[in-house]
């Protein structure tokens, strides 16, 4: 469970960084030194050893077999390297120890150290066991020795270096047993927490000069106040990041303080040094004073939530949360100890204090707190999330003003816009599909996807930093469509599909607007959409027409086509659309409204039937005159007052789901069918002719030409 809240943390301070693209050749970031530890539980400590030189894995490879044992000689090689006793064990490494049974060569000088520092002591029969697996306890004590706290172990062994390992924080998150041997990663846990506390006043202090102080000083140990030591001493630096200078010589500054980098730094938690910056870190340093090894400090006061406003009223300004939470923001340098203004990012690039308010409400934001302050904003936006489909899922050359000339991009067309909108995807662009790691090359078009960009204002936005694809579809034969207004003026639209199983679906859809590729099915169509990550319907993907309202504008021939074949065009509610038909379909039927029948099978209209020739000025069975009572132009409804006889009859006829609305023609004669004229046309009070379906549902309306004039 610490494991999980540790990395927990972890992954709030880094879920909005991004791999850094360019490095000068003065400092490099050094890769993972085990392959074989990748994941592992102490990945994290047996990286910070092979930083420091104290565990070097297997000679030749890049294995560390994190989960093998640690024999005796190989422990007594560990502890004088953490001790810093390599030039006295290179010194006495021509002297055979002096132990009952063999110790190999290579392992003669350490050995020599640690028992000669009373660390390691051998058998009661004299004997070293350099081959045998190091117990937990035997670990324990060796590193208690060797810090100087073995005078305050007390009790009966194994259980009193047991405890007393525990108390000082040696044994860390490690469940020690007394006779369990000890995997390579438990010692480098063991080891790394070993070297962060101060020694003790023992044995110990008789083999370091520098005092009481912990092997890497931070100025906070667990065990006494602080003894403020030479510059030179000091070798792990705790507090927030500052200003990165590539160099040479490279430099980070930690606690107002420029740092010595050393040419190739082990990051934790970090995937470049510019997001060092405003984050609370703790960095370990070589015996040189150079740092190798950078790692988020899990003791900061790490905030998460969403972005409500800045509270302006007060001073210090402070940031409010949606949860209600607020926290005071740093104006500026205090002191002492001094803590530097609050830095701002949204989306990995920094903001001015003048540009905080790029930040915008429901913005995820992770705070990281120092005495009480926000020291450091980071935002994190979806800003392109949920507004477009993939185009081009393919890696292709990059777009004039790309960072580089084969910077790959995605295509993607936004609800609104008529063209394409282009997006640079460098290699460190984090992308998922359907939860999954994934790269542009899986991506395909049509996928529904949410985009984060560099900056994420409109001048920045030109370079992702994370693509989150998802690629689920639901088909079946369209019922309905409807409208639900939660505001006067906005709402939500919905279609409902009847799904091979007979059962219905409700979607979302997209936007407020049921216009479109939708307006062109009808019930019985066949539609599969694709879905967002909330379920909603986020695009058509394919229709097949069962039947729909149309009206004929243009019958042609073929060019070039033998036999003989004839295309149709329709206006489809306002949308040409043109057709491969039937033979011999009859040109009289040009400006017709009919019904059309389209083919699943070859994408041919295979049937038109005529309904409306003329506006029915008359009345006719089936034919009538009212004005509309109410209009719904999204759901594309409207709800007609009907007149009878002369005088107004209190009816509500709702419309046919196919219906279509025309203008009555403003040249004469006034029968004749003017332009299709959608919905948001009609409004309440608008004068209407309209023809009715033979179950009495109105299948078409005339808009009347003359407003003015109108009987009764």
């Amino acid at each position: 469970m610490r494991n999980l809240r540790k990395l927990l943390v972890v992954t709030l301070i880094v879920a909005m960084v991004t791999g850094f693209a360019g490095m000068a050749a003065a400092v490099t970031i050094a890769a993972r030194p085990f392959t074989d530890a990748v994941g592992h539980e102490f990945e994290k400590e047996l990286t910070a050893m092979r930083a420091l030189d104290i565990m070097l894995g297997d000679a030749g490879t890049t294995l560390v077999r994190p989960d093998a044992p640690v024999t005796r000689a190989e422990m007594a090689t560990i502890i004088t390297r953490m001790l810093g006793r390599d030039r006295v064990a290179a010194a006495l490494g021509a002297f055979q120890p002096a132990f009952a049974d063999a110790v190999p060569t290579w392992a003669w000088g350490a050995v020599n150290v640690v028992s000669n520092m009373g660390i390691i002591r051998g058998y009661a029969d004299g004997t070293f066991g350099a081959t045998r697996p190091v117990t937990h306890a035997e670990a324990l004590a060796m590193l208690i020795r060797a810090t100087g706290h073995e005078p305050g172990v007390i009790g009966v062994w194994p259980l009193n270096y047991m405890m007393s390992g525990f108390d000082l924080g040696i044994s860390g998150r490690v469940e020690a047993f007394a006779n369990l041997p000890s995997s390579r990663g438990e010692i480098a846990h063991f080891v790394f927490n070993t070297m962060t506390i101060r020694r003790g006043t023992g044995v110990g202090e008789r083999y370091n000069p520098r005092g009481a102080h912990a092997i890497l000083w931070d100025g906070s140990e667990i065990l006494g106040p602080p003894a403020v030591p030479a510059p030179a001493q000091q070798r792990l630096f705790v507090g927030r990041g500052g200003d990165f200078v590539a160099g040479p010589p490279a430099e980070l500054t930690i606690i107002a303080t420029a740092r010595r980098l050393a040419p190739s730094v082990h990051l934790w938690g970090f995937a470049g040094f510019p997001q060092l910056r405003g984050a609370e870190v703790r960095a370990i340093a070589n015996p040189a004073g150079h740092i190798v090894f950078i790692e988020p400090n899990l003791a900061a006061t790490v905030v998460t939530g969403t972005f409500e406003r800045w509270d302006t009223t007060v001073t210090p300004n402070r940031i409010v949360l949606g949860d209600g939470r607020s926290f005071p923001l740093v104006a500026g340098a205090t002191g002492p100890p001094a803590i530097p203004p609050t830095i701002y990012r949204l989306n990995e690039t920094e903001r001015t204090v003048a540009l905080r308010t790029d930040i915008i409400r429901l913005d995820a934001v992770t705070l990281t707190l120092e005495a009480g302050s926000v020291v450091l904003v980071e935002a994190f936006r979806q800003n392109i999330g949920g507004v477009g489909r993939v185009v081009s899922g393919t890696v292709v050359p990059g777009v004039a003003g790309a960072p580089a000339a084969a910077t790959p991009r995605i295509d993607l067309f936004a609800l609104g816009v008529a063209a394409a909108v282009y997006y640079n995807v460098p290699a460190a662009t984090r992308i998922t599909l359907n939860g999954a790691a994934a790269t542009l090359a899986d991506l395909r078009r049509d996928d529904v996807v949410y985009i984060a960009t560099l900056g994420a204002a409109p001048a920045e936005a030109t370079t992702t930093i994370s693509i989150e694809a998802h690629r689920t579809t639901v088909t079946g034969a369209f019922v309905s469509s409807r409208f639900v207004w939660t505001t006067p003026t906005t709402g939500h639209a919905f279609v409902t599909l009847r799904l091979a199983d007979g059962t219905t679906r409700e979607l979302r859809w997209f936007d407020a607007a049921l216009t479109g590729p939708l307006a062109a099915v009808t019930p019985g169509s066949t539609i599969t959409y694709s879905l967002n990550r909330d379920g909603h319907a986020r695009a058509e993907l394919a229709a097949v027409l069962a039947t729909n309202i149309v009206r004929v504008t243009s019958v042609a021939t073929l060019p070039g086509v033998t036999p003989p074949r004839t295309s149709v065009t329709y206006d489809m509610r306002g949308t040409a659309v043109t057709y491969v038909t039937y033979d011999g379909f009859p040109p009289a039927n040009i400006g017709n409204i009919g019904r059309i029948t389209v083919s699943a099978a070859t994408g041919e209209v295979i049937e038109f039937g005529p309904l409306a020739a003329t506006v029915p000025t008359t009345l006719p069975s089936g034919t009538g005159r009212g004005r509309v009572f109410s209009v719904d132009a999204v759901g594309n409804v409207m709800v007609i007052q009907v007149y009878v006889d002369a005088g107004l009859q209190e009816t509500y006829l709702i419309t046919h789901p196919d219906f279509v609305a025309y203008d009555q023609s403003a040249t004469s004669p006034f029968t004749a069918i003017g332009a299709f004229r959608p919905t948001a046309n009609f409004t309440v009070g608008t004068r209407v002719y309209y023809t009715l379906h033979a179950d009495g549902r109105v299948l078409i309306v005339f808009r009347k030409r003359d407003q003015a004039t109108w009987l009764p």
